[in-house]
């Protein structure tokens, strides 16, 4: 029984680390099109 439930705790461990990654992940991906677009927009009002 002790074996099982270890597993289960380090699986449920690579589980909270995978899911944290692909939140990073995707905040990360999300700030990569925010910031060209901000950059893009401050630009344009600069020469207009």
């Amino acid at each position: 029984p002790d074996e099982s439930s270890s597993k289960q705790t380090y699986s449920h461990k690579i589980a909270v680390i995978n899911s944290l990654q692909n939140l990073f992940g995707s905040i990360f991906t999300h700030f990569q099109t925010i910031i060209p677009s901000t950059d893009f927009q401050i630009l344009g009002k600069t020469s207009i």
